[in-house]
């Protein structure tokens, strides 16, 4: 369906894969339904820029490029999801809510410039990869729930976010992790960059 123009809605209740560049270029997408897909292809959604919500209950796997562009997208609901490939979601400027409470990793640049992200809820995650988070300049606060310490690839993850630098009221984000785990984090060669800002997710709850 790659550069279907005035295709707006889609409905494919037992497809089980989207492959890769299956809907590129669908500028006027809005509506899409796959209740049954487990896995999203590279650039499957790449530059839908009318696309609003993306709701895939059973998706385990979202490829690289997938939702790149999508700047209209505002939320996003992945129940089932373990991976966030590379550029997943790269410029989704109006991205304010996301749910992926079984997400294992996340990939380079996953939500580069995700500008409206505020808060994030990883409850799983054990990897996050380069600049994943990076230039998302409204994002103040991410949950790390996993019992074991994720790794962080490098530094840059969240460069260019309140976590990383100063906001103009002179405050700074905050990383979240188990009480347990803050030392571990903090002292962790790559975690000890953003060592001021972890703190216990008991003074959260």
């Amino acid at each position: 369906f790659t550069d279907c123009y005035s295709l707006t809605s889609i409905n494919f209740p037992a497809c089980t894969t989207i492959n890769n560049n299956a809907f590129t270029d669908c500028y006027s997408l809005t509506s899409i339904n796959f209740p049954a897909c487990t896995t999203i292809g590279n650039s499957a959604f790449y530059f839908c820029l009318s696309l609003t919500s993306a709701n895939f209950l059973k998706c385990s796997y979202i490829s690289g490029d997938a939702f790149l562009n999508c700047k209209s997208l505002t939320s996003i609901n992945f129940p089932a999801c373990t991976t966030i490939d590379n550029n997943a979601f790269y410029s989704c400027y109006s991205l304010s809510s996301i749910s992926f409470p079984v997400c294992e990793t996340i990939g380079s640049y996953a939500f580069y410039d995700c500008s409206s992200l505020t808060s994030v809820n990883f409850p799983a995650c054990t990897a996050i990869g380069n600049n994943a988070f990076a230039k998302c300049t409204s994002l103040n606060s991410i949950i790390l729930g996993a019992s074991t310490l994720c790794s962080l690839k490098s530094s840059t993850a969240f460069i260019g976010t309140p976590i990383q630098v100063s906001t103009l009221t002179g405050t700074f984000g905050s990383i979240y992790v188990p009480s347990s785990l803050v030392t571990q984090y903090q002292t962790n060669s790559v975690w000890s960059f953003y060592s001021q800002r972890i703190t216990a997710l008991e003074d959260l709850l």
